[in-house]
């Protein structure tokens, strides 16, 4: 389907003349998308591996909730969160592992690409930043979420915030970071 859709878009000697013009590019983007699943895999180990990463979510969730809803429960070994009648059950994959793994990813990239205006020390800086906002910007995503469970609707919150929230908050964070250091740094030595 996707080979039958480019050639509508274009003949295929043209395709073949960008293959081989853009060799490089594409390159760097094969590998790019084979380590982004490794780096995703690292990441998931890690984070199975040591059960407070995952908590760390439900935690920061339930505390951005409590003091609005007290009457809250929350049950640290099934990783609930629960409202009046809706609850949600914080998983491996809404914990925060992916959104780290992917801010990682994008960040790495970005740090090679203007490795020449930023220095290693920033660089190093800058991971641990993306990973604390990644989780930040979860937790409060979950909470969102449990907000939205609860006044307006299960199914707004679980279908349709669920699914687009945590791209949302993973692109927030990476603009965020990016936007601060490029006006700060990369434009000044430009």
């Amino acid at each position: 389907c996707a080979g039958f859709s480019l050639r509508l878009l274009a003949p295929v000697p043209y395709w073949r003349a960008l293959l081989i013009g853009e060799r490089p590019a594409f390159t760097v983007a094969g590998i790019g998308v084979i380590a982004s699943g490794t780096l995703i895999a690292l990441v998931y180990r890690a984070w199975t591996a040591v059960p407070q990463l995952a908590s760390l979510t439900l935690n920061s969730s339930a505390w951005l909730l409590r003091p609005h809803y007290p009457q809250m429960k929350v049950d640290p070994a099934t990783a609930i969160i629960e409202i009046d009648h809706f609850s949600v059950q914080i998983s491996d994959a809404c914990s925060g592992y992916f959104g780290v793994s992917l801010t990682l990813g994008f960040l790495a990239c970005y740090c090679y690409v203007f490795r020449a205006e930023i220095r290693p020390w920033l660089m190093a800086l800058l991971l641990p930043i993306g990973i604390a906002m990644s989780l930040s910007l979860n937790a409060v995503r979950i909470a969102v979420l449990v907000v939205l469970g609860v006044e307006v609707s299960p199914e707004v919150a679980s279908k349709g915030f669920h699914t687009n929230a945590g791209s949302i908050a993973m692109v927030l964070s990476c603009m965020l970071i990016v936007g601060l250091v490029h006006r700060l740094v990369v434009a000044r030595a430009m």
